[in-house]
């Protein structure tokens, strides 16, 4: 786990384990070598789910958000199944949290949005 030095890193502020946040993705494959994209990445609700280290290097662990509807659940999805919950939780309508989808995402990288947090679970 990071230690509290590492929460300065964090975009939004201080992100907590079950914060709900906009990053940018999906991305790689489009990225040219100068780091642009050819078709920028969208802003996604996504769920912080942990916080630790590759190496030495302090990652967040995300479960990106999708829309439930049509999709099969897993075990191991979050879901944010009704308009009231999903208010509640600073989202505009139902989200799924694909934690078998998670991602690790560098503490400074230039994915997350400025001031990302926008709700907690």
């Amino acid at each position: 786990m990071l230690h509290d030095r590492y929460l300065r890193l964090l975009p939004g502020g201080q992100l907590k384990p079950g914060d709900i946040f906009l990053m940018r993705f999906p991305y790689g494959s489009d990225r040219r070598r100068d780091g642009e994209f050819d078709i920028p990445p969208g802003t996604r609700p996504c769920l912080l789910l942990s916080r630790g280290l590759i190496g030495d290097a302090p990652m967040n662990i995300v479960a990106p958000g999708v829309s439930p509807e049509g999709r099969l659940l897993r075990e191991d999805d979050i879901v944010i199944a009704d308009d009231d919950q999903a208010a509640a939780c600073g989202l505009y309508r139902p989200t799924m949290f694909r934690a078998s989808h998670r991602l690790f995402i560098a503490t400074g990288s230039d994915l997350f949005e400025r001031n990302a947090r926008i709700g907690r679970l």
